[in-house]
């Protein structure tokens, strides 16, 4: 089954969008990013256990990945604009997670997300109309 939608009115907006300098649309939609994933860092921190060391203080929501994590992702891979929210640093995480041939998983991060996914996107949606309406007042 086939949807089509059609968005008119849009003309002003995208107008208003492109007067806004390229840094200054990054750092907004930095700052948006990290107030909406703040609260999935937040139940990623509840529902992990406690006696794996470091592994709570270290979630966290940043544009940064350490330097493990860039060396999974080829070159090119990364999107002009990123937030990455979850466990830095540490292993504990990866092995929480997935699970090892003596350890079973204990996921943390996937449950956090599955049961705020909805809310973060609407969140986003709304920040990011707030800073569209500031600009278009102006």
């Amino acid at each position: 089954m086939k949807t089509t939608i059609k968005l008119h009115g849009l003309k002003g907006v995208e107008q208003k969008l492109a007067q806004v300098k390229g840094a200054t649309a990054k750092n907004k939609m930095r700052k948006v990013l990290r107030e909406a994933g703040e609260p999935v860092a937040r139940r990623m921190r509840s529902l992990a256990p406690e006696d794996e060391g470091d592994l709570r203080e270290s979630i966290d929501v940043s544009p940064l990945l350490n330097r493990s994590q860039r060396r999974m992702h080829p070159k090119g891979y990364f999107a002009d604009l990123e937030m990455h929210i979850g466990p830095s640093g540490v292993v504990q995480g990866v092995v929480q997670e997935f699970g090892t041939w003596f350890h079973g998983a204990s996921p943390f991060a996937r449950p956090a997300w599955d049961g705020m996914e909805m809310k973060t996107l609407d969140t986003i949606g709304a920040l990011v109309w707030v800073e569209v309406e500031k600009k278009a007042r102006r």
